[in-house]
């Protein structure tokens, strides 16, 4: 599961960084209501460059895989001296 998931990310944000145009254009009052909606990621996103941008993409996709991971089953644990 893990895998494909971040080779899916890793291909759509290439595709997506090598695009030319969105496929509608922003208009100013998109940029102003994701501004109103979303401020602090309105905030980061124009702080960051892409580098920045993808990692950090790929820190929040693999922190919410992580929520999906069970941990081992305290019965299949080895027992203590």
């Amino acid at each position: 599961m893990l895998w494909p998931t971040v080779l899916s990310h890793d291909s759509a944000y290439v595709l997506q960084e090598q695009s030319e145009t969105p496929a509608m254009p922003v208009t100013a009052e998109d940029v102003t209501a994701l501004q109103r909606n979303f401020p602090r990621t309105a905030t980061a996103a124009a702080t960051c460059g892409p580098e920045e941008k993808f990692t950090r993409s790929l820190d929040l996709l693999c922190a919410g895989i992580a929520t999906l991971i069970q941990p081992p089953s305290e019965a299949l644990l080895p027992e203590g001296p």
